[in-house]
């Protein structure tokens, strides 16, 4: 059995608002310089459908059963094309990082929000989720955790 962990990164690709789909990447690797596989699906510009894609694509790949976290890049993926992180959870039992270079300025969104989408409400919601709010504090100790394990194994 091979040492270190395997975790999948998942992120969209570049898109522009005329598109309307954008291709949705993802990588497994194994320690810090292992790629382990490749994965790939398509999702809709500022849909809905980003979460079960991201379910899919980790049902089916061959390691899902040896996965022990997924990064995403923030919450949403293709615009407003927003992931459910502990639907993500409940489905795979995988720990769900996101990855925030700044905090959301949940008043911007919800303008933005209002409006572009009917279903603007249920958008913010599912953004402003106690569930997202715990993750987002976990965040740090999951990337210490992953960063003081990388190390330890470069050190041997």
């Amino acid at each position: 059995m091979k040492s270190e962990i395997r975790i999948l990164g998942l992120d969209d690709a570049p898109f522009s608002f005329s598109d309307s789909s954008t291709d949705v990447i993802g990588v497994i690797m194994r320690g810090n310089h292992y790629i382990e596989g490749v994965l790939h699906d398509v999702i809709t510009i500022d849909g809905t459908d980003a979460t079960s894609t991201c379910e899919h694509m980790i049902a089916k790949t061959r390691h899902a059963m040896q996965l022990k976290a997924i990064l995403f890049d923030g919450a949403t993926m293709g615009g407003f094309n927003i992931i459910d992180i502990d639907q993500i959870w409940e489905k795979t039992k995988i720990p769900v990082i996101t990855v925030t270079r700044k905090k959301p300025d949940f008043e911007k969104i919800q303008l933005a929000l209002q409006g572009h989408f009917s279903d603007w409400k249920n958008r913010l919601d599912l953004l402003e989720k106690e569930v997202f709010k715990r993750f987002k504090q976990r965040i740090i100790k999951y990337s210490l955790n992953i960063r003081v394990l990388l190390l330890l194994k470069q050190k041997k």
